[in-house]
């Protein structure tokens, strides 16, 4: 068997209402492995995943569960920050 050379990414949508219920992305070469279970969204304004199930697998694994109790979206943010005066701006 070959081992393919690039690098893959599946997703599996939900047929009722679209969401993302999963996404999956392999390297073969060395094998390691990136998947992320959708398991709940939350609807403000836009739908934004809440929980989700994030797996990470190369020499070790990692697993983070990981769920946002609390939601901002479409709402400007005010970061302040400032460039230290011994860096130069470039805008692009």
């Amino acid at each position: 068997m070959d081992i393919p050379q690039v690098l893959t990414q599946e997703i599996w949508f939900s047929s009722l209402n679209g969401k993302i219920l999963r996404m999956e992305m392999q390297d073969y070469r060395p094998v390691r492995k990136f998947m992320v279970d959708y398991l709940s969204y939350v609807s403000e304004d836009k739908l934004v995943p809440q929980a989700m199930l994030i797996q990470a697998q190369a020499e070790k694994q990692v697993i983070i569960d990981l769920e946002y109790s609390k939601q901002t979206v479409s709402k400007e943010l005010n970061l302040p920050f400032s460039i230290p005066k011994n860096y130069e701006l470039i805008l692009k």
